[in-house]
């Protein structure tokens, strides 16, 4: 794992500079809304798949179409916080399009998360159209955000 740099890049043009001044890019996404055990794991595979591990944090509009009215629990800020916390992330963005930030940082490492990833096919093709690898990586713990927040509403 190279040094931490840790930053968190709010625009294209900070992206771009990011990417131009590091090799050996992976790049994984997720919602990581109520931060648990599970994203731990997750993020810490991915880092280990490559020297600069780039984290795309769902934007609120992204997750709330994607989970529901209720979500995301948490703003982006924190959710981008929370990943940047692990000292295995180098970068943390926030996007809506995976599928656009994909095309624009090209990377060397394309870590997918089968439980919430529904178009993982069409990333992988594209990935491996310009010789990227792509890890396809199952569940990491039995915990589950939805079932978390479920649990809490019960209650």
């Amino acid at each position: 794992m190279a040094e931490k740099d840790a930053k968190i890049l709010l625009t294209y043009s900070e992206l771009w500079k990011w990417i131009s001044e590091h090799e050996d890019i992976v790049l994984t996404h997720g919602v990581f809304d109520l931060f648990h055990e599970g994203h731990r794991r997750y993020i810490e595979f991915a880092a280990s798949c490559g020297t600069h591990l780039i984290v795309s944090v769902d934007s609120d509009s992204t997750t709330k179409m994607r989970k529901g009215a209720l979500r995301p629990i948490r703003h982006i800020t924190e959710r981008m916080h929370d990943v940047l916390s692990l000292d295995c992330v180098n970068a943390v963005t926030e996007h809506a399009y995976h599928k656009e930030l994909l095309s624009f940082v090209r990377p060397v490492h394309y870590v997918i998360s089968l439980s919430s990833s529904t178009d993982y096919a069409l990333e992988k093709a594209f990935v491996e159209s310009y010789g990227g690898r792509v890890y396809l990586k199952e569940q990491m713990s039995d915990i589950h955000t939805t079932e978390l927040i479920q649990k809490m509403m019960a209650k």
